[in-house]
C-alpha cells in the first residue's frame, strides 16, 4: 500500500512551485474543434496544444503572467492546491470566440514551455465560447489541485 501524506505532497509541490514561479495563461478560440481530453493529457508543451488549437489573436489580447502564486495544504479535504489570481484584459477587440484557456510555465519558447492544464469554457456543463465584444474580460483564477484518495 502507498499512502502519500498531505504534508508530503505539500513539501514536494512547494519544492517546485513558489511565489516566484512564472505561471502564465493563454486563450484558445473556437477556430478549431476543442482538443479531446484524452489527447490533452499527453501534451507536454504549449507547442503541442497550439499544433491542434488556435490561440486568440484579437487586438488587446496577450498572454498573462499570473500574480500571487500560492501553495496551500488542506488537511480537511486531503488536498494541496496551487492558486493564482485571475487574468484580465482591459479591452479586447470584437470578433473572436474564446473557447478556453491554457496554463503553462513560462519559457523563452513554446516548445519548452510546460503545459500545466487546459480548460474549456462551459456554462452548466455545455461548451460555451465567449464572444469578444470590444470590452474588458476577466477570466477565472487558476487552481491546480493534488488530492490524496480518502
Amino acid at each position: 500500500m502507498h499512502v502519500p501524506t498531505n504534508r508530503g505532497i505539500y513539501t514536494l509541490v512547494t519544492a517546485a512551485v513558489s511565489a516566484a514561479t512564472d505561471i502564465r495563461m493563454g486563450v484558445i478560440t473556437d477556430g478549431q474543434a476543442f482538443p479531446d481530453p484524452a489527447a490533452i493529457v499527453d501534451m507536454n508543451f504549449v507547442s503541442d496544444l497550439l499544433a491542434v488549437a488556435t490561440e486568440a489573436q484579437a487586438a488587446g489580447y496577450s498572454r498573462v503572467d499570473l500574480a500571487n502564486v500560492t501553495v496551500a495544504e488542506d488537511d480537511t479535504s486531503n488536498a494541496v492546491a496551487i492558486t493564482a489570481d485571475a487574468a484580465s484584459w482591459a479591452t479586447v477587440a470584437e470578433g473572436e470566440s474564446w473557447a478556453g484557456a491554457f496554463f503553462y510555465l513560462q519559457n523563452a519558447d513554446d516548445s519548452a514551455a510546460v503545459l500545466l492544464s487546459v480548460h474549456r469554457r462551459d456554462v452548466a456543463g455545455t461548451p460555451t465560447p465567449l464572444p469578444t465584444n470590444g470590452g474588458s474580460i476577466t477570466a477565472p483564477g487558476f487552481t491546480y489541485s493534488f488530492q490524496r484518495p480518502a
